[in-house]
C-alpha cells in the first residue's frame, strides 16, 4: 500500500453524474480523517497545545527522526534545486500537453479543476479540445490580473489565493482564461473560462477587461455552487493550508481570514501579527510551490491524538502538516488542524503548531513513508 504525498491524483470519474456523487461522497469521507488525546503529562505538548495564544515552536532540542521521513522532507528542496517562481504559462502548456497525450495522471499533477472533477463528461471534453486546437493555433500569455475590477480581484484573491495568476489563451474564435496557483510541490490550473462574443449577457462589443472580469466572477459562482450543490468543499484541507502560506508572504490579511475560516477561526482571536511566522518559514524556504504540505490519516496519528482530537473538534476534522524541508532530521514542522464547516462546503482552522513531530506519528506512518520511500 505505497501513498504518493503531496500530489492529489483525481481519478478520473465515470460515466454517470450517480456514480459522480458518490465517489464524492467517499472522498469527502477519506478528508475527515480523525485525531487524538490521552491526558496530557506536565509539560509535554498536548498540555502545551491546550494553553496556545499564538503560534509556538519547539526549542532547539531535535530527535532523531528516520531516515525516510528525511528524506520525505528534503527531497522537495533537492527536486526543486532552490524555488523557482509561479511558472504559470508553462503549467498550463503541461496541462494541455498531457491531454492531448491523453495522460489523465499527468494531467491529475498539473490540473485539478472543480467542473472536471465533478461532472464525468468535462474531461473528456477537454482532452477532445486540447487534440483539436494545435499548439501552433493556440497563444499563452499572462493576463494582468490588476485588470479586475476591485472586488472581483479580492474574490478572486479569496478564491484562488493571493499568488494566483490568470493565462490567456488565445484562439482563433475566441479565448480561454486559466486559473493557475502555487501549491505545496507545484503549481496547478485551478479553473477555466471560455470567453466569446456576448458572453456572460454583455452586450457584442464589450471590452476584453469587463468579459474577464464577468468570466471571473462567473467561473467563482460556478464553484460555490458545484460546493453546495455536493455538499463538499472545493479544495483539499492541504491546498487551503497553501492558501494560508500565500496569503502570509503576501502580507494580505483579508485573504488569509478568509482562507482560515473567518471570524470562527483560531486566528480570528489574534490580531495581523498572526501571519508573520507563515510568511517568514516560507520565505525562508523561498516559495509555496516548494514547501512539502502532507496531510495524514488518521491511522499514522497515535491512538491518544486521535482520541484527543475527536473530542475536541467531533469526527470531521484534518491534519496537514508543512515540513521544514531545511531540518536535516526531518522531524520538525508546523501541524495544521482544520474541521470542515456546518455546511460542508469549506473549512475552518482550529490549531496551527510547529514543533518536532516524531512523537505524534504512528508505526503506520513510517511503514508508508518507507514504503514511499522505497
Amino acid at each position: 500500500m505505497k501513498k504518493k504525498r503531496r500530489i492529489r491524483t483525481i481519478v478520473p470519474v465515470a460515466v454517470s453524474i450517480v456514480l459522480s456523487l458518490s465517489m464524492l461522497a467517499a472522498c469527502s469521507d477519506k478528508y475527515a480523517e480523525q485525531p487524538e488525546v490521552v491526558p496530557p503529562s506536565p509539560g509535554s505538548q498536548a498540555e502545551a497545545e491546550s494553553g496556545v495564544v499564538g503560534i509556538l515552536s519547539a526549542g532547539a532540542g531535535r530527535t532523531a527522526a528516520p531516515a525516510s521521513t528525511a528524506a520525505l522532507a528534503s527531497n522537495q528542496v533537492q527536486e526543486s534545486d532552490r524555488p523557482v517562481p509561479l511558472l504559470a504559462v508553462e503549467t498550463v502548456q503541461a496541462m494541455h500537453e498531457a491531454l492531448s497525450r491523453g495522460d489523465r495522471t499527468e494531467y491529475a499533477q498539473t490540473a485539478e479543476i472543480p467542473r472536471v472533477m465533478f461532472t464525468p463528461e468535462s474531461l473528456q471534453e477537454l482532452q477532445e479540445e486540447a487534440s483539436a486546437v494545435s499548439a501552433a493555433e493556440r497563444t499563452l500569455e499572462l493576463y494582468d490580473k490588476f485588470l479586475l475590477t476591485a472586488p472581483t480581484l479580492q474574490e478572486f484573491e479569496h478564491t484562488y489565493g493571493s499568488q494566483a495568476e490568470i493565462v490567456r489563451e488565445q484562439r482563433k474564435s475566441d479565448w480561454v482564461l486559466w486559473v493557475v496557483t502555487p501549491l505545496g510541490g507545484g503549481a496547478k490550473v485551478v479553473d477555466r473560462v471560455s470567453i466569446y462574443e456576448g458572453a456572460f449577457g454583455l452586450a457584442a462589443g464589450a471590452a476584453q477587461e469587463e468579459l474577464a472580469d464577468a468570466g471571473i466572477r462567473a467561473a467563482i459562482e460556478d464553484r460555490r455552487f458545484l460546493s453546495e450543490i455536493y455538499t463538499t468543499p472545493i479544495l483539499p484541507p492541504e491546498h487551503m493550508v497553501a492558501l494560508l502560506y500565500q496569503a502570509a508572504q503576501e502580507g494580505n490579511e483579508a485573504a488569509f481570514t478568509a482562507a482560515a475560516g473567518g471570524k470562527e477561526s483560531y486566528f480570528a482571536r489574534q490580531d495581523e501579527a498572526a501571519m508573520k511566522p507563515f510568511a517568514d518559514w516560507v520565505n525562508r524556504i523561498g516559495t509555496v510551490e516548494s514547501l512539502v504540505i502532507e496531510p495524514l490519516y488518521r491511522e499514522e496519528l497515535v491512538e491518544s491524538r486521535v482520541q484527543d482530537y475527536d473530542v475536541r473538534y467531533g469526527d470531521n476534522w484534518h491534519f496537514v502538516v508543512v515540513w521544514d524541508s531545511l531540518d536535516e532530521a526531518g522531524a520538525r514542522g508546523t501541524y495544521w488542524i482544520l474541521t470542515t464547516e456546518p455546511d460542508g462546503t469549506g473549512y475552518r482552522v482550529e490549531l496551527a503548531f510547529t514543533t518536532e513531530l516524531n512523537s505524534m506519528l504512528s508505526a503506520e506512518y513510517y511503514r508508508n513513508n518507507e514504503e514511499l520511500a522505497g
